[in-house]
């Protein structure tokens, strides 16, 4: 089984659904304190995958 990508990494694999561009997500780190640990829901990445859609033009 692969490793998880990292927080860094993921980054620069999405892109943007309206601009297309790579590079614009923003992520933000925190370290919550223990009465905000008991709150949190932590979920992890199960897969990542692309669609990729055909179109059709009529010529």
């Amino acid at each position: 089984m692969a490793s998880p990508p990292q927080v860094d990494d993921v980054v620069y694999q999405m892109r943007c659904s309206k601009c297309d561009q790579r590079g614009t997500l923003k992520i933000d780190t925190m370290i919550p304190t223990a009465a905000e640990k008991q709150g949190i829901i932590l979920r992890r990445i199960d897969r990542i995958y692309y669609v990729r859609r055909v179109t059709w033009k009529d010529v």
